[in-house]
């Protein structure tokens, strides 16, 4: 009888050996098929690494510009005006647009080029006016008194525009002899000669002259009957003798006669009528005429322009003001006195005109100065900071600095 414990275990050892082919099978195939595995494995770990270097480091390539959208239209705008954008003062410019905005930045097949600029020449855009320097009747052409001629271009034509404008340069004035203001140095005795002080194209010296040149552009003076000029003054001659102004102008003679140039006496002449009008005390000559410096007043020429006395002809004072028909100088706001003097408590300003309060003039009455300003303790007004005053001028002064070089500074504690 067959004893079925061995049949049992020749079945197991069948098992262990068949699990045994099994697992040499399986170690053999997995040792063949590491190598690839892990080449495999390595490729892929190669590809992950250079996908994160060219991340890293490849230039990107810029997608293609789109220039233009269906329906994009470019044209140019209305006129912007001179001078905008890149335009010159001379062009006239206009801006590239379009619509949609945007779509035509590069295009070249519009119009034009989106946002950029064309500048044509237009006649209507001009430089700002150049002033030439030259005024009134001394610019070509001439310009009216008070005017300076001033060019300009426009467009793109090379001749410049003229025209004539007023200018504050060429506003001129008419200065005494000495370069004292008009008036102070008019000659006793003489008469502005016509057209005086009008049209001038420069400031002009008073003079005095022997005959009016006419025309304008002058400041002359000529002297009344029976006066000539000699010297910027207006003088007679002598008893007996008369002025010769064809022959030797200048110059007192016994009456003669002009022949060739040459002065020949031909007598004594006869005494000189004394006057009869026109002189102080005398009644005016025809036309209410008096000589000058005088005035005709109810038929009788009296002295005028000076301080106290009736204003000439014309509201005409001399180193005073004209107030209600008299020349008076030295209070407020009129004209410093002969010499610059004021009257108590003023000061002559640099205007020639009396006034107080300000800085470096007297402190008005009961010591009060213009705005921030204070008495100083000599009568000047001063500002607070400025604690002293200048030994001769009295002007206000901090240190020695601020006075002449041959004043100092004397302190005086403000209180």
């Amino acid at each position: 009888m067959p004893n079925p414990l061995q049949k049992m275990t020749n079945r197991r050892g069948q098992h262990v050996m068949e699990y045994s082919i099994v697992l040499i099978i399986t170690m053999v195939a997995m040792m063949i098929a590491l190598p690839h595995v892990m080449r495999g494995w390595n490729a892929n770990m190669k590809g992950w690494e250079d996908s994160a270097i060219d991340s890293l480091e490849d230039p990107l390539l810029e997608a293609p510009v789109v220039t233009s959208l269906p329906g994009c239209a470019c044209n140019w705008s209305m006129p912007l005006g001179c001078g905008n954008g890149s335009c010159s003062r001379q062009q006239m410019a206009s801006q590239c647009i379009c619509n949609p905005p945007g779509c035509g930045s590069t295009n070249l097949t519009l119009n034009c080029t989106e946002g950029t600029y064309q500048c044509p020449c237009d006649s209507t855009c001009c430089e700002p006016w150049q002033p030439t320097g030259l005024c009134g009747a001394a610019a070509n052409p001439p310009c009216l008194t008070g005017e300076m001629r001033k060019t300009r271009l426009c467009g793109c034509n090379p001749t410049p525009q003229s025209q004539c404008l007023p200018d504050p340069a060429c506003t001129f004035a008419c200065q005494g002899i000495n370069g004292n203001p008009p008036g102070i140095d008019q000659p006793l005795n003489s008469q502005e000669c016509p057209n005086y002080e009008s049209c001038l194209s420069q400031n002009r010296r008073n003079v005095l002259v022997d005959a009016c040149s006419g025309g304008c552009d002058h400041c002359e003076y000529i002297c009344t009957a029976p006066f000539f000029a000699n010297n910027n003054q207006c003088t007679t001659c002598p008893i007996g003798k008369v002025f010769q102004g064809v022959c030797t102008t200048g110059q007192c003679q016994y009456t003669t006669a002009c022949s060739g140039g040459t002065c020949q006496t031909v007598g004594a002449p006869p005494p000189l009528p004394p006057p009869t009008c026109g002189t102080n005390g005398l009644p005016c000559c025809t036309g209410n005429v008096c000589n000058a410096g005088l005035l005709c007043s109810n038929g009788t020429c009296i002295p005028c322009g000076n301080p106290s006395e009736a204003c000439c002809t014309g509201s005409v004072c001399f180193s005073s003001t004209c107030i209600n028909g008299t020349c008076v100088c030295g209070d407020p706001g009129q004209s410093c006195c002969a010499g610059g003097v004021c009257n108590s408590g003023l000061s002559c300003n640099s205007s020639y005109l009396c006034s107080c309060g300000d800085i470096d003039e007297d402190c008005c009455s009961g010591g009060t100065c213009n705005g921030a300003l204070q008495c100083n303790g000599v009568g000047k007004c001063c500002p607070i900071t400025y604690t002293g005053y200048c030994s001769i001028s009295r002007n206000c002064c901090e240190v020695d600095l601020d006075c002449p070089p041959s004043e100092s500074c004397v302190y005086i504690p403000l209180p």
